[in-house]
């Protein structure tokens, strides 16, 4: 072997020794989980309690497994309610008044039968039978079918109509059962105010998993980073890596109850827009990684960056409804959202079923998209293997942990902890039990107003 060959192997090989081998996404192991079984022993789940040792070590990796499907399971509840949302507030398909909330809990288990309601379930049926070029109807009609519904003949449209019925009436029960909830804790005066943030904090852990999202906990995230950069826990450009949870996805508004803008993500590039803002990041070095379970989250994303590499920009629509007293605070980020990732584009027309909107419409330049790059992972049951000069400096993870209960948010903390530097931030609008074992401290939070009567409070957990 001569010299010259003799190098380059040795170099090659150093190479390979010098730079950790990153695997992706990993089911978390039981010596990973320890600390949070430890913690929770008192409440763990009765298939695990009344393992042995030895028993409980052959058992793990097929409960992990098993309830990781489980987990994704109810992303299909989660579309129903979307679904749901697109029959109380759509407004491209019918000219029928809205249900809301107010007329939703009026008519209780009865909202099905009121004429105006039959009519808008009708119009919704005729719109999902001929969808055109509609992309929230093909996805809805799909899922329905998906689900064993057809609409070719007048038998199978009464029986997607009677679907849809129930599910309304299912999430007229599911959402008076948890404002009673909220009531029965509110007046339970001997609860600390810790206790009553624990159990707001996973209400919603037997419902189904939504993609529903908005600007406004955006706005108060970039409130949060504007009180880390005071507190002097950010320095500027001292953010490289980040980590946004669930990003969320949208076709249907349920707070300004709107379906006519495209399917759209808005919480990846309102993090980087307010990064930039405050000079917390560089765009030529920031990365930004989402993780979701939802292949419909997944695959937009991936598809956006497909269209990015070719120079195409990202369109965002952004509603804003101008009959609220919104606080100056909140109205100046709608005003401004986007200013550093893109440039103004054509609003769409608002209908004139919703003559309160107003619209903003933002093109995202396309090598702002390419900074986001998407993973599939269940940030319970699963980790993501990555190198230490590749941990995180923020996680970002809001309306995801409110879907879990107090063990399987510990066992998403012990997840997240691995993947983020010491000294790092994970910023949640839950408020989040942190445990012996769990490697995360609270550090304090914000709250941003968004009306007179109404405020996002966002927590900062930091990282040992």
């Amino acid at each position: 072997m001569t010299r010259r060959v003799w190098f380059l192997l040795v170099t090659v090989s150093l190479v390979f020794v010098a730079v950790p081998q990153e695997t992706g996404p990993q089911f978390v192991s039981l010596d990973q989980a320890r600390p949070v079984l430890e913690a929770f022993r008192k409440e763990l789940p009765d298939e695990l309690k009344t393992r042995t040792a030895g028993d409980l070590k052959a058992y793990w990796p097929s409960w992990v497994a098993k309830r990781d499907r489980e987990v994704r399971a109810r992303l299909d509840q989660g579309e129903e309610d979307t679904i749901t949302n697109l029959l109380r507030f759509g407004v491209t398909y019918t000219q029928q008044p809205r249900i809301d909330w107010p007329s939703l809990f009026k008519y209780g288990q009865s909202v099905g039968v009121d004429f105006w309601v039959q009519n808008r379930v009708d119009d919704l049926v005729s719109a999902l039978t001929k969808p055109g070029k509609r992309e929230h109807l093909l996805a809805a009609r799909a899922f329905l079918e998906k689900r064993g519904f057809a609409f070719t003949t007048p038998a199978e449209r009464a029986k997607a109509k009677g679907a849809l019925l129930a599910n309304l009436v299912r999430m007229q029960k599911e959402f008076a059962g948890y404002q009673e909830q909220l009531r029965a804790l509110r007046a339970a005066n001997k609860l600390s105010e810790a206790k009553m943030l624990e159990l707001d904090s996973h209400l919603f852990e037997k419902r189904g998993i939504s993609l529903d999202t908005s600007i406004r906990p955006n706005f108060a995230l970039q409130e949060a980073l504007r009180d880390l950069v005071a507190r002097k826990v950010f320095s500027l450009g001292s953010i490289r890596r980040v980590a946004v949870i669930g990003p969320g996805l949208d076709f249907v508004n349920k707070e300004e109850g709107v379906d006519f803008y495209p399917t759209q993500t808005i919480q990846p590039f309102a993090v980087i827009d307010s990064l930039l803002k405050l000079r917390l990041s560089n765009s030529t070095t920031l990365q930004v990684v989402t993780y979701d379970i939802s292949p419909s989250v997944n695959h937009h994303i991936e598809r956006a960056r497909v269209r990015a590499a070719k120079g195409l920009p990202y369109q965002l629509q952004i509603p804003w409804d101008a009959t609220k007293t919104w606080s100056p605070e909140f109205t100046s980020y709608w005003e401004t959202f986007g200013s550093r990732i893109g440039k103004p584009a054509r609003a769409l027309p608002v209908p004139e079923a919703t003559p309160e909107l107003k619209m903003r419409a933002l093109d995202i330049r396309s090598k702002t998209v390419q900074i986001v790059r998407p993973t599939d992972m269940n940030v319970v049951f699963q980790q993501d293997v990555i190198s230490d000069e590749n941990k995180f400096d923020l996680m970002i993870g809001t309306n995801v942990f409110v879907y879990y209960g107090g063990f399987e948010q510990a066992l998403a903390l012990r997840n997240l902890a691995g993947m983020m530097r010491s000294g790092g931030i994970l910023l949640s609008n839950n408020f989040l039990q942190i445990f012996p074992g769990s490697l995360f401290k609270e550090a304090g939070r914000t709250i941003a107003p968004i009306s007179n009567a109404e405020a996002e409070t966002i927590f900062f957990y930091r990282r040992d």
